[in-house]
């Protein structure tokens, strides 16, 4: 936090999701977060008392681990049966394309691929 701005990063993904710029004339006086309701409060002389609700953090966590390869971490984070079948079926995809289709197999079922699609892969990989 500086007088002049203010910058809030996600713990999850290290990105900026909220940026505010104060004129120079009007500077940042004060800044609290309150964890529990998750907010922030921010004072200025002029403006008063500026409060941003900082929710859904995690909401796209599933999307940030997949892109690192973490996989396990990816699953944990998926909030519907729709984001979990995606990821699975990109760990079915990496499980098999490292010789190891039993684990694939497992992944496979769980995703939202075809049977006719999996089984071909499969097939053809014979």
């Amino acid at each position: 936090m500086y007088t002049t701005n203010i910058t809030v990063v996600s713990k999850i993904s290290r990105e900026i999701v909220y940026a505010k710029n104060f004129e120079p004339k009007k500077p940042l006086r004060a800044c609290m977060l309150d964890i529990k309701a998750n907010m922030l409060l921010v004072y200025t002389p002029k403006d008063s008392v500026m409060v941003a609700t900082l929710k859904g953090e995690d909401q796209d966590a599933w999307k940030y681990y997949l892109k690192r390869n973490e996989f396990k971490k990816a699953l944990a984070h998926c909030r519907n049966g729709k984001q979990k079948a995606h990821v699975s079926g990109i760990i079915a995809d990496e499980h098999f394309n490292s010789g190891r289709p039993e684990h694939a197999a497992k992944y496979y079922a769980e995703s939202n691929l075809t049977f006719e699609t999996v089984t071909l892969k499969f097939l053809s990989n014979n």
